[in-house]
């Protein structure tokens, strides 16, 4: 239940919240400045190998990408866009992606 990479920060500090490292909302809300935290985002967005190469491959699928999963291994989620969006509502094809 690690909840962030290994990257050596330095002696107190490992790891960046992956989750948090995209640029969406970065750094605004449920993280913590304190590298030694779990919910660390971070210097600035796709700082890490693992989130810059996601950004990477997802523009050079662009045109071709239908969809993709993302497994939020700390809890457990399976996480759907619009989940870090307040009073925005729901996609129009919200009762799908609930069945899928």
């Amino acid at each position: 239940m690690w909840r962030k990479n290994r990257r050596y920060i330095r002696p107190t500090c490992t790891g960046v919240d992956l989750n948090r490292n995209f640029d969406s909302r970065f750094g605004t809300v449920g993280v913590s400045s304190n590298c030694g935290s779990d919910i660390y985002p971070g210097e600035r967005a796709f700082t890490e190998p693992e989130t810059a190469n996601m950004r990477e491959l997802v523009y050079s699928l662009q045109g071709e990408l239908v969809s993709y999963l993302s497994v939020h291994s700390y809890s457990q989620f399976l996480l759907v866009p619009w989940g870090n969006v307040e009073y925005v509502s729901r996609p129009t094809n919200s009762m799908e992606l609930d069945r899928v």
